[in-house]
């Protein structure tokens, strides 16, 4: 990510969605939940060409409604292909 990049992801701050994140999946840890959103960071910033960062954090804010409502099983999954990526 680059510098530029990792300044508009500490503007859009989805740290009080992560802790949020985790009392829908009880079983998920905030460092999990931050993960899933710095994945769906790295997959949507080259959508900044369209309308700006705005709609960046659209499909971050969609991706977000999506996890609270995955099967943990969904979500276990999700991560465990963003873990072993990394």
């Amino acid at each position: 990510m680059s510098e530029k990049d990792k300044w508009y992801y500490d503007c859009i701050n989805f740290e009080s969605d992560a802790i949020n994140l985790t009392f829908a999946h009880p079983w998920m840890t905030v460092s999990d939940a931050n993960l899933l959103f710095e994945d769906a960071f790295e997959r949507f910033q080259h959508m900044k060409k369209f309308h700006g960062w705005k709609t960046v954090w659209t499909l971050m804010n969609m991706s977000y409604s999506i996890w609270q409502r995955e099967p943990e099983d969904h979500v276990r999954a999700r991560l465990d292909l963003i873990k072993s990526k990394k």
